[in-house]
This record gives structure tokens, C-alpha cells and sequence, in this order.
């Protein structure tokens, strides 16, 4: 009779996290000006500026998404080299 082998996982679970961030890295980037315009172009609404407040908004939003973006690329790239 044949041996059996042990079974291993094909995926460990430092790889699944590590799909799973670099899946979340687009999702960031498309969620956060998004949020930052309706975000400002309601608080700019009630200061009876919802142009102004839009437009604030949506470049912080962009900020904070590739500010977010670098972060998570800086730990994947710590997790690969691990």
C-alpha cells in the first residue's frame, strides 16, 4: 500500500494576506475622493459654499487615498522581503 503524503496548503496564510492587500489598494484609491467630495460638498453646503467645498474635499480625499496607497505598497513590499 502506498504512503500517503501529508497534506499541505497551496496558499499560506502570509500570501493570502498579502493578495488581499494588494486587491484593497484600488478600492482605495477609488473610495477615498469620492468620500472626500460628498464629504466636503455637504460640509461646503452648509457653510453656502458646496462648490468650494466639493472641490476641498475631493483633493483631500486624494490625498489621504495615495497617502494610504504608499503605506500599504511600503508594507507589501515589507511582507515580500520577509
Amino acid at each position: 500500500m502506498a504512503k500517503k503524503l501529508p497534506l499541505r496548503p497551496l496558499v499560506s496564510g502570509r500570501q493570502y494576506r498579502m493578495v488581499s492587500l494588494a486587491v484593497t489598494i484600488p478600492a482605495v484609491m477609488m473610495v477615498s475622493p469620492l468620500v472626500g467630495f460628498f464629504l466636503g460638498r455637504w460640509v461646503g453646503g452648509l457653510l453656502d459654499y458646496p462648490r468650494a467645498g466639493a472641490l476641498a474635499g475631493l483633493l483631500l480625499g486624494l490625498i489621504a487615498g495615495a497617502r494610504e496607497t504608499v503605506r500599504m505598497i511600503r508594507q507589501l513590499i515589507a511582507m515580500m522581503k520577509e
